[in-house]
């Protein structure tokens, strides 16, 4: 399916509360399929044509493991590089944080708590290897499993394209539901064995300010914020500051905050509940007060001006 509602498509990974931001210039396209086993094992593929960031949770009963489909793409998880050679696996409730370029292709395999408990229990045998396995964030930096992972996933879904789910003789789908737990439950049985290969890295000290700056201006929705009350709110000067988000975020803190105060203006301007609201009504939510300076922003970040944004989604009623 394919999208240019940046908000609709990151609603399609169901029940992983994603967050899409759009960090590079010009009108977006995504890409978003879901292919469902079963109740138990889901494939979710996406791309897109811009530079975004990538946020959410997994659900409480669902394990995630998160790779690219093209070995060549590349990103970073938090601000540590995550490239093709490397797998995310993502146990049930646990956060990630994407920044990824253009044309970058994700692939998200999702699978029930208890039948991915049970894979576990035989490949690791006691309880406390399973808990340490099974509760943590882990990078597995494998090349030869995260090929592995893709040649499966792309016959499943060749073959899965030709007939359909419903085309597949029931046997021949539960064994293809099999390989990939086996595969899955294997990779993180050998991840444990082999020293170097899970990669879970603490954060030193300015990567962390960094990380909380960010979730700062996020959480604010850029609203009421300056690079001078950051500087004052976390303690450190505003040449410190502008180190920290060139080295991080290759961008300046003022830059961070306009875009994050234009995607979050977007999403308003573009929610059903908004609809009868002018557009200045909406940006004043956002402490934006030059519409004809807003236009101009908003259409270098998208594109397009507000109101065709509004047309093209059917939110025009202004």
């Amino acid at each position: 399916m394919r999208f240019d509602n940046i908000d609709q498509q990151a609603a399609c990974l169901t029940g992983y509360d994603q967050r899409y931001q759009q960090v590079s210039c010009g009108k977006y396209h995504g890409w978003f399929r879901t292919v469902l086993l079963d109740e138990d094992v889901g494939l979710y593929f996406e791309s897109f044509n811009q530079a975004l960031e990538q946020w959410g949770a997994s659900p409480p009963d669902r394990y995630g493991f998160i790779f690219f489909m093209e070995p060549e793409n590349y990103g970073h998880l938090g601000i540590h590089t995550f490239c093709g050679d490397d797998i995310l696996f993502l146990p049930p409730g646990n956060g990630f944080d994407f920044r990824a370029p253009p044309k970058t292709s994700f692939c998200v395999v999702s699978i029930d708590r208890l039948a991915f408990d049970a894979i576990l229990r035989g490949n690791l045998g006691p309880e406390s290897a399973m808990d340490s396995a099974s509760r943590n964030t882990r990078v597995i930096r494998d090349a030869d499993c995260a090929n592995l992972l893709r040649q499966l996933v792309a016959f499943l879904v060749r073959r899965i394209s030709k007939k359909g789910v419903e085309g597949i003789p029931a046997g021949a789908l539960q064994g293809a539901k099999r390989s990939l737990l086996e595969l899955t439950g294997g990779i993180i049985g050998n991840a444990l064995g082999i020293e170097g290969t899970l990669v879970k890295e603490d954060a030193r000290y300015n990567e962390k300010v960094a990380l909380s700056i960010r979730d700062f201006i996020r959480l604010r929705k850029g609203v009421g914020v300056g690079p001078a009350q950051l500087a004052e709110e976390f303690t450190i000067s505003r040449r410190g500051l502008e180190q920290i988000f060139k080295t991080y975020f290759s961008t300046s803190p003022g830059a961070y905050i306009q875009t994050v105060k234009l995607n979050a203006f977007r999403s308003a301007l573009l929610t059903p509940k908004n609809s009868a609201a002018s557009i200045g009504d909406v940006a004043a939510t956002f402490e934006i007060w030059h519409l004809s300076r807003l236009a101009q922003s908003y259409r270098h970040q998208f594109g397009e001006l507000p109101s065709e944004s509004r047309r093209a989604t059917g939110t025009q009623k202004a």
